[in-house]
């Protein structure tokens, strides 16, 4: 087992995690209606 394959530490996250903290951050702001609404696909 290489030395580079060992878990760098909790204080690291992954590209996982963050992209689904970013996708949870944009749904809670188009939930709370702070995003801007695109028009033409309003209907």
């Amino acid at each position: 087992m290489s030395p580079d394959s060992k878990p760098r530490g909790a204080a690291r996250i992954s590209a996982d995690w963050a992209a689904v903290l970013v996708a949870a951050v944009l749904v809670a702001l188009a939930a709370f209606g702070v995003l801007p609404t695109i028009p033409f696909l309003v209907k």
